[in-house]
């Protein structure tokens, strides 16, 4: 085998920077603006209690998935104390988040709990 062309990787820090920096100065992210600090992703917020109730208990069940799907994934790596870890988001906070959606779907129908 003879010598080849390819330069060999470097893994030292100084070589491994960007040493075409860009020309745009790098700055903080913008504030919010007061008046459009009700809005969330382009919508605003709901005013009447009975949206507001459907719009908490929306992100809640988002949020009991997220805990499923964590758990899920702690169970199939198959460690010790991520078993445990698994059966503690399941039990405390999927069982709780599910019990607050329970109860704010009774509210939705006029139901109190």
């Amino acid at each position: 085998m003879g010598p080849t062309i390819r330069l060999r990787n470097s893994t030292r820090a100084h070589n491994a920077r960007n040493h075409n920096p860009s020309l745009k100065a790098r700055r903080k992210p913008a504030l919010r603006n007061p008046a459009t600090a009700g809005q969330v992703q382009g919508r605003t917020q709901p005013s009447e209690p009975g949206a507001v109730l459907s719009d908490i208990r929306l992100r809640l069940t988002i949020a009991l998935a997220a805990t499923a799907v964590c758990s899920a994934a702690l169970r199939a790596q198959r460690a010790d104390s991520d078993e445990d870890a698994a059966v503690v988001l399941q039990r405390c906070v999927g069982d709780e988040l599910d019990r607050q959606i329970e109860r704010i779907g009774s509210l939705l129908a006029g139901g109190a709990s």
